[in-house]
């Protein structure tokens, strides 16, 4: 859906830049025909957190930041001070 979300945005000049909080690589083509053909800018957010007992090891995704036009990554301490105890 979110692939949609950002092709029907830009058919629809809903947006100048689309932030993205996603590491589906699956969205890339989508990103490229809506960078493309619209002139619209992505910008992606990842995350990079280390293995911990409850969640798996997270990284940002290579293929999006080179697929998008600004990118940020989050680590731990950005956002430790939004998670409830």
């Amino acid at each position: 859906m979110i692939a949609i979300d950002i092709i029907n945005g830009a058919l629809n000049n809903k947006y100048d830049t689309a932030i993205l909080l996603s590491s589906d690589t699956d969205l890339v083509p989508a990103i490229d025909f809506v960078r493309n053909n619209y002139n619209k800018r992505i910008e992606y957010i990842g995350f990079s957190m280390p293995k911990t007992e409850e969640f798996e090891e997270t990284r940002p995704t290579k293929r999006l930041i080179y697929a998008t036009d600004l990118q940020r990554v989050l680590v731990v301490s950005d956002i430790k001070n939004f998670v409830l105890d």
